[in-house]
């Protein structure tokens, strides 16, 4: 056995066993289906459905709920009823940042899975999301909660 044939089976032993745990992972993931709306994870209103399809393998995913103009509206009124009750604007801007920093931290707890969930719905191999597209998205709520008491103006 050559040197470069040494060398090269552990490396083929660690791409198969990464290989395992991905396709452990993927065939364990069992996403949401509803839409979430006011807080709430909710069946579409007219209960249509449609199914997400892994693009490398052309395996269904899930069956989601297929939202329409009447669920749009039901988000959209929902979104207005919190934007007008204040709430937000009245928090104290460090309860604010509290409120995005923990949304990141959330968001980092969750990193694996939400990057597999993109990586089997949109076909992005994964080692980008876990390196490049999950800590920037991290990042950017991060960025935005420190902003949150840096910047001075009125925003109406």
């Amino acid at each position: 056995m050559s040197i470069s044939a040494v060398e090269e089976a552990p490396a083929a032993e660690s791409v198969d066993r990464e290989k395992e745990k991905w396709h452990a992972a993927a065939a364990a993931v069992k996403p949401e289906v509803r839409l979430f709306i006011d807080g709430d994870y909710v069946d579409a209103a007219l209960g249509g459905r449609f199914e997400t399809v892994n693009p490398a393998t052309g395996e269904v995913i899930a069956e989601m709920a297929e939202g329409t103009a009447e669920d749009v509206d039901r988000a959209v009124a929902s979104s207005l009823q919190a934007y007008r009750s204040g709430s937000w604007a009245r928090m104290a801007p460090r309860e604010r940042m509290e409120v995005l920093y923990r949304y990141a931290e959330l968001i980092e707890e969750k990193s694996e899975e939400l990057a597999l969930l993109d990586t089997l719905d949109m076909g992005k191999p994964i080692t980008d999301m876990m390196t490049v597209d999950m800590p920037g998205v991290v990042e950017t709520f991060q960025y935005f909660a420190e902003c949150i008491d840096k910047v001075e103006s009125t925003v109406t």
